[in-house]
């Protein structure tokens, strides 16, 4: 029979392994639910805009910008300018994992910021360079592609996190890019002038031309310009697919690839119109300067 002391001892160590193992469950269970918390938290991805995003690049643009566009117009832009048409799009397990490939529904995505570009071109007048076109009286002219920033726009719960100047840097890009274009403008109210300022001190554009009556309301409009230089092709950096909303990378751009053809089964309106019915202007008013 054991003694009184060692008995003590026995139980001693029996309740020590007891604690022990209970500890190791809960922290084990922390790790668990650290894990599914962090599984859960939404990622954003910059990509490119598919035509089934469509309906909620509309949403974020009635939510946060005064002119609107109906579906067609989207869809006619993704179709014209597919590689210029970017869109951050929070990715969550339901929206990622909800269907798989090929199933009849595909979860709706969710954009919570989109930037749309174009190409414009105009016709310039060539100045001689020899002396014989000097004494020309026949005047030479040729078309200049330009670049056009056409909408821009970052859901209200996701400003002040860098979801902006991305867009901006990686549409500027891809103008380069694919186009090859010697510069890119847009337009703003003369009214904005939170815009005017972010957009020349963070984004490098310098008002070149105030226009008139520019959008429907009668307010005048500022047509402000930024020059891009040749890319360097040998610069292959890569921004990340996704990254966590505050988080910012360091540099470099996503080598998004050149689309060709039209997206299958698409169909386009001729008009375009607000979802009031009403004629939409130009162009849609760019962000308000609170990111």
């Amino acid at each position: 029979m054991k003694r009184p002391k060692e008995q003590a001892k026995l139980v001693f160590l029996g309740l020590l392994r007891t604690v022990s193992a209970l500890a190791g469950t809960a922290e084990s269970s922390r790790v668990v639910e650290s894990s599914w918390q962090a599984w859960k938290q939404p990622a954003l991805t910059l990509r490119l805009a598919r035509r089934t995003d469509v309906p909620s690049i509309q949403r974020c643009n009635l939510a946060t910008l005064p002119e609107n566009y109906n579906a067609a117009f989207y869809t006619q832009h993704l179709r014209q300018w597919p590689e210029l048409s970017l869109v951050v799009v929070e990715e969550t397990p339901s929206n990622t994992f909800g269907s798989f490939p090929g199933s009849p529904s595909q979860p709706e995505s969710n954009v919570v910021a989109y930037v749309l570009g174009r190409i414009d071109s105009r016709t310039i007048p060539v100045v001689p360079t020899s002396s014989h076109a000097l004494w020309s009286t026949q005047q030479v002219y040729q078309r200049e592609e330009f670049g056009h920033i056409t909408s821009l726009a970052v859901s209200h719960e996701y400003r002040r996190q860098g979801l902006a100047g991305e867009l901006m840097e990686q549409l500027h890009y891809q103008l380069q890019k694919h186009y090859r274009v010697p510069r890119v403008g847009l337009h703003v109210r003369q009214s904005n002038q939170p815009a005017v300022t972010l957009y020349q001190q963070k984004f490098g554009y310098e008002p070149a031309e105030k226009i008139p009556n520019y959008y429907q309301d009668g307010e005048d409009g500022y047509y402000m310009v930024k020059s891009l230089p040749p890319i360097v092709e040998s610069y292959q950096s890569r921004l990340p697919f996704s990254y966590q909303p505050g988080l910012f990378r360091v540099g470099g751009k996503m080598a998004l690839p050149r689309l060709v053809g039209r997206p299958v089964g698409d169909v386009v309106d001729t008009e375009s119109t607000t979802s009031t019915g009403s004629a939409v202007s130009s162009e849609g008013e760019l962000l308000n300067g609170h990111l």
